[in-house]
């Protein structure tokens, strides 16, 4: 039991180390075996001990549409990203459904995080969609809405686990972080390619990530398994 349970995280770590030293490097071959073993790692975890019964059926859902979306932003990205998008708001709609299989929370303290995920939401959709508006790319701004409301409701359903009955505290603190990281992914990613690019971009984009992703199945594998 507990040497299945380490060797897939323990893998799936290396593979996504391996991948962030060949997005730094340039080393293409390595980054496209690499980017999706990750995720194809983790969904074998999460089945292999979780199993794939609802509600960890909606997260291994999740972890195959973002497998998805992964090979197919491997492909050219101007041709590409809208369908990547796609996949990946499929994904988080698969996460969503597998939080509200424990009810959230509905106190003050579900509204002071609602408001601390919404404020920053807000900021973030504004200063793009005004980038994406200078670059006369007007198109991409409704999908970018659906994109953010969607990853805020994933968020937000994951840090209300911090302040419910129904989540153990460590699969809560492992929601929470990972949900987190993934957000702040999606948000370097958008903003390095429509904003601004930053030092290092691609890599705190992909470590982010993967580090986000590892926790939410390492969250669902402590709460169900």
């Amino acid at each position: 039991m507990a040497q299945s349970f380490w060797l897939p995280p323990l893998l799936a770590l290396l593979l996504a180390a391996l991948n962030w030293i060949a997005v730094g490097r340039g080393w293409r071959t390595i980054e496209v075996i690499t980017k999706p073993g990750v995720m194809l790692v983790l969904l074998v975890w999460l089945g292999s001990t979780a199993g794939f019964a609802p509600p960890p059926l909606w997260f291994a859902l999740g972890v195959l549409f973002s497998l998805a979306a992964d090979v197919i932003l491997l492909l050219p990205p101007a041709r590409w990203f809208v369908p990547g998008l796609v996949l990946f708001l499929i994904a988080h709609l698969c996460y969503i459904i597998g939080f509200l299989y424990t009810p959230p929370p509905l106190n003050p303290a579900s509204l002071a995080v609602a408001l601390l995920v919404a404020l920053p939401a807000v900021q973030v959709y504004r200063r793009i969609s005004a980038s994406l508006q200078a670059q006369r790319q007007t198109g991409l701004r409704l999908p970018l809405l659906a994109y953010i409301l969607a990853i805020s409701l994933m968020l937000l359903l994951a840090l209300l686990t911090l302040v419910g009955e129904s989540w153990l505290t460590l699969a809560a603190l492992a929601a929470s972080a990972g949900a987190l990281l993934f957000v702040s992914s999606d948000a370097l990613l958008a903003w390095g390619r429509f904003v601004s690019p930053l030092k290092n971009g691609p890599v705190l984009v992909m470590a982010s990530y993967h580090l986000g992703q590892f926790l939410l199945a390492l969250a669902v594998i402590l709460q169900y398994a």
